[in-house]
């Protein structure tokens, strides 16, 4: 048994019995003050098979009686008692006192068992034929029976698994293939939900819990029964398990992986996240004030999700699905007024976000690649992928200019939208372009600074592109439009990712930008210097899909697949507070003037 240090990642403790060995249905148990490690064992001969280790010690005490199987180790909330199973000829409950040493109740049972907040133990008895049973809720010291709670209906498959919500006033139960939620002090059952092949329910708050499973992991809604999130993980996993005071939930996969998930980003929280409506985020941002985000898919819906932490988050988007060659990169304006989609019809239009109305709608064949600041122009384009036509419109009366472009991937405006610097032509990589004329100002060509990413400052004055080979251009504006080489106008190069830049977003005081590749986290820049100043989400061929700065908060937008959306705060204050209230342990004097100011702060 190796007890692993989770944030350098290395076993830092190694336990081990000669005549047994740590088993599936064995699990392990830390005490609350973390100095004792129960551990269920399987052997071939008889003799007790959960041993005790203390770890401050290394010292081991052997209990229950001689079998060949135990498992299921739970101290109650206090430390002072141990449930535990064994499985002679039929399961049996037993409960083992720290202090006393010895087993001070046992019962018959089947399946799983956990201690309440308040010290009380909940078991099931055994089935009947049709798979009906009772959960006995008893005081371990007197073996009282509190509560009977029946459950029937399961069918023929076992009831296994148990636990407390955090508050003691509900309790899920599930069986292979369904889970059910039971208030305490009445019995009555408050939801069923039916699930697939599920195991080991795990409370992450009163609201939510998590439930394992030959599939991946979900988070379920406590009050509704609704899935709001498969956790990430390949091939299933049996057994999870939530970090003491945290919302965090650590679990081993079928595949090999050991995953830690930190699920407080999915609640709301003032520093938090939520799950999207949609199945992946194509494109995210915050709009208006920062009270709203925007969110869209591969298929062109959009949805407004609010982020005050209120109960009322997502705001049904109008939802539309694309045609074949639809927009790949939607736009919204900064301020939150409007943006531009696909119709169910093909058609593509500008539409405020609270309102059904059509701002402008793009000839038919034409998809809206890009709009300005102000929503007065739009940069269309003819056909799908990236060849084809393109044109500069006006939104208010659909009048324009072609541009002698042989197509574009991406555009973007410059704030005052004077300037529109179209991304990806097959030719000349960007290509600045005079709005009032339509008149080409000049094109990167050959040199190495062409990408798919690329923004401007919000005053302007600097353009930002991410480059094919992953580097980070900082150009200066008024140089890129002089008759200077365009080597001239680059202030900045950072050597931001190793493989092809999918996204740059740059902040609104035009300090920070942050980047985003195809196989590594989210990374955020300082634009003066070109230092690192943050690093967010994972770092995946399925990693971070895009990210946006809030227009007035420290906070930086991170989404994820599949649907994930979390909120980081960049404010060097709230981290440390951040980091302080996670401390598991008291700090040492280097530590803390390494990581912390003073004074030096406690668990």
């Amino acid at each position: 048994m190796n007890v692993w240090d989770i944030v350098n990642q290395e076993v830092v403790e190694r336990y081990a019995r000669d005549d047994a060995l740590p088993w599936w249905d064995g699990g392990v148990s830390f005490s609350p003050d973390g100095n004792l490690l129960a551990v269920g064992l399987k052997g071939e001969t008889d003799s007790p098979k959960l041993t005790v280790w203390d770890r401050t010690t290394g010292e081991s005490t052997d209990i229950g009686p001689e079998v060949k199987e135990a498992g299921r180790p739970v101290f109650s909330p206090s430390g002072e008692f141990l449930a535990f199973t064994v499985s002679p000829a039929a399961q049996t409950v037993l409960v083992w006192s720290v202090d006393e040493e010895q087993i001070i109740f046992q019962a018959p049972a089947y399946g799983d068992h956990d201690f309440g907040p308040n010290g009380r133990l909940a078991y099931f008895e055994p089935q009947d034929e049709e798979g009906n049973s009772n959960l006995l809720i008893v005081d371990p010291v007197s073996g009282t029976v509190g509560q009977t709670i029946g459950i029937s209906g399961f069918g023929p498959t076992h009831i296994w698994w148990t636990e407390w919500s955090p508050d003691g006033t509900r309790i899920v139960a599930t069986d292979q293939v369904k889970a059910a939620v039971f208030d305490v002090e009445s019995g009555t059952e408050l939801i069923r939900v039916d699930l697939d092949r599920v195991a080991d329910p795990v409370w992450i708050s009163n609201e939510a819990f998590v439930v394992a499973g030959e599939s991946t992991p979900k988070v379920i809604d406590a009050a509704t029964g609704e899935v709001r999130l498969e956790l990430p993980g390949q091939g299933g996993t049996f057994s999870l398990a939530v970090g003491p005071g945290t919302e965090s939930v650590a679990y081993g996969g079928w595949a090999g992986e050991v995953v830690i998930l930190d699920t407080s980003l999915l609640g709301g929280a003032e520093i938090g996240g939520w799950v999207s409506p949609l199945n992946s985020n194509f494109k995210a941002g915050f709009v208006g004030a920062g009270s709203r985000t925007f969110l869209e898919d591969g298929d062109a819906v959009v949805t407004a999700v609010a982020i005050d932490g209120g109960s009322e988050r997502v705001v049904p988007g109008l939802g539309v699905t694309r045609e074949d060659g639809g927009l790949w990169f939607p736009d919204a304006d900064p301020e939150g007024s409007y943006f531009a989609q696909a119709t169910e019809d093909g058609s593509w239009v500008i539409r405020p976000f609270d309102s059904d109305e059509v701002i402008y709608r793009a000839p038919e064949g034409w998809s809206i690649r890009a709009v300005s600041d102000d929503a007065t122009q739009a940069v269309i384009k003819q056909g799908p992928d990236f060849v084809g036509p393109v044109r500069l419109v006006s939104t208010e009366d659909g009048t324009g200019m072609d541009l002698d472009a042989v197509g574009v991937g991406v555009p973007w405006f410059s704030p005052d939208g004077s300037l529109v610097a179209l991304g990806n032509e097959q030719e000349v990589g960007i290509a600045f372009y005079d709005t009032a004329t339509g008149i080409r100002l000049l094109d990167f060509g050959s040199t190495p600074y062409g990408g798919l990413a690329a923004a401007f400052t919000r005053d302007g004055s600097k353009f930002v592109v991410g480059g094919f080979t992953g580097q980070v251009f900082v150009f200066d504006v008024e140089s890129l439009l002089s008759d200077a080489p365009i080597e001239d106008a680059l202030e900045v190069e950072i050597a931001a990712h190793d493989t092809l830049m999918l996204g740059v977003v740059v902040s609104p005081d035009g300090s920070n930008v942050a980047t985003w590749g195809r196989s590594e986290p989210l990374k955020v820049w300082d634009i003066e210097s070109g230092e690192p100043a943050g690093q967010f989400g994972p770092g995946s061929l399925d990693g971070v899909h895009i990210g946006d700065f809030h227009p007035s908060l420290p906070y930086l937008m991170v989404t994820s697949p599949p649907n994930v959306v979390r909120i980081h705060t960049l404010d060097i204050d709230e981290l440390v507070a951040i980091a302080e209230s996670r401390l598991s342990r008291e700090m040492t004097e280097e530590e803390c003037r390494q990581y912390f100011r003073e004074p030096c702060p406690t668990p």
